[in-house]
């Protein structure tokens, strides 16, 4: 079962989320040493808004598709 990380894009493994360098929507072992400070608060930030989102039960604009207004 693979999951890719949000931040570098590379695939992971159950066995990679279990590492103490994985964050959720945040970075992986494979690149949460390499990842500039703007790029990972901005991480921390979109997770930030996609749980309270959860919490909230309401949907993130995050992966939706939006139409143009001069495509409606």
């Amino acid at each position: 079962d693979y999951d890719q990380c949000h931040a570098c894009r590379t695939p992971i493994s159950a066995e990679d989320r279990a590492s103490e360098h994985y964050s959720p929507g945040i970075s992986c072992p494979y690149c949460w040493d390499s990842l500039s400070e703007k790029t990972r608060r901005s991480a921390i930030d979109r997770q930030k808004q996609i749980e309270l989102a959860k919490a909230r039960n309401q949907p993130h604009p995050i992966g939706r598709n939006y139409r143009l207004p001069s495509e409606a």
